[in-house]
């Protein structure tokens, strides 16, 4: 009987509608931040890359030491036709100290995280912050389950929930043909605090393989991967696919020109093409346009022998659209891609 009369009360009535209209104004109001990376078109950036010379990073110097190369430019989008431009800047020596087994600086990716632009060196395991021209370690990544004094292979990075994600190229490492290890079928998940998690992906990375006929002894290489927020996948740009066992000369020309998405169960695989196929000119970077998470800019890179290339592209990778042309843009080989609107 209280019930009913305190549900007839006006005071109690104004009381409920107060409070379904601040829930719905909390979730409006968190659905809206949640989106508006999305609701608004950046139209310049800054554009980033960061060059893996491999043995030639190695300096004539009294005491050993590394290189490596930055080039900045900035991009620009044309609201026309929703096309690109892009104008080359600087280039900026970059120099380490730091290395293993007598190499060092081969970095193979960058992004910004934590209020930091990482570079990942595949020979040592370090990742660099690269601050005002000088690269600076922030934290060494051990090969395999962590339990290793050798470095991580580090090919590609991503941010997923505030966290940042480190794989390698994904395959098996063998000796004389047979499988010695599995230590590149793990990633790393560094927090924001700093905490390094080490993650066994061999079953991920072969779900993969499965779908593209390359389980094996065929193989997969990745140095292309991202998360994308908006539509909660995984995407792949593997840079070499192969059915046939891993051979360091036929390697050179099973460049790829597929694209891979996955949900984060790793469950529904979805394979695509994007771009020209070309087997020498193989994938080595990418990252989705801030603000429009349909679009990527890739870097690709080529190694055929002694020759190397470096290109770059921007694909809206729903619609297909090319909206900026494969375009080549040095003779040394560059690999990590960062873009940062102004």
């Amino acid at each position: 009987m209280k019930l009913a009369k305190t549900a007839k009360n006006p005071r109690f009535i104004i009381f409920i509608i107060f409070i379904i209209f601040f829930l719905f104004g909390f979730t409006l109001y968190h659905n809206i931040q949640k989106n508006s990376q999305y609701s608004v078109k950046h139209e310049k950036f800054d554009i980033y890359l960061i060059a893996d010379l491999d043995k030639k990073s190695k300096q004539d110097t009294p005491k050993p030491s590394w290189r490596s190369y930055l080039k900045t430019g900035t991009l620009m989008r044309n609201k026309d036709s929703d096309t690109y431009s892009l104008t080359w800047k600087e280039e900026h020596l970059l120099e380490s100290r730091l290395g293993e087994g007598g190499r060092g600086m081969e970095l193979s990716e960058l992004i910004l995280w934590n209020k930091m632009l990482l570079a990942f060196d595949d020979r040592s395991g370090i990742v660099f912050e690269v601050h005002n021209g000088q690269v600076i370690p922030r934290y060494i990544l051990s090969t395999g389950n962590g339990y290793s004094q050798k470095g991580f292979k580090s090919e590609w990075a991503t941010i997923k929930d505030g966290d940042l994600y480190v794989g390698s190229h994904g395959f098996e490492w063998r000796k004389d043909g047979k499988i010695d290890n599995y230590d590149c079928s793990f990633i790393k998940k560094i927090s924001k605090n700093g905490k390094i998690e080490h993650i066994n992906w061999k079953s991920n990375y072969d779900a993969l393989r499965e779908a593209t006929n390359s389980i094996a002894p065929g193989y997969q290489a990745h140095e292309a991967v991202g998360w994308n927020e908006k539509y909660k996948r995984w995407y792949f740009l593997p840079r070499k696919i192969s059915s046939e066992i891993y051979e360091e000369e036929k390697d050179e020309t099973q460049a790829s020109n597929k694209l891979i998405s996955v949900d984060n169960k790793f469950k529904n695989v979805m394979v695509e093409e994007i771009g020209e196929y070309d087997n020498t000119k193989g994938f080595s970077s990418f990252k989705f346009i801030p603000s429009s998470p349909d679009e990527m800019i890739i870097t690709k890179s080529l190694e055929v022998g002694d020759k190397t290339e470096s290109y770059i592209m921007i694909v809206n990778f729903i619609t297909k659209k090319i909206l900026l042309p494969l375009t080549k843009f040095a003779d040394e080989k560059y690999e990590g891609v960062e873009i940062i609107p102004q």
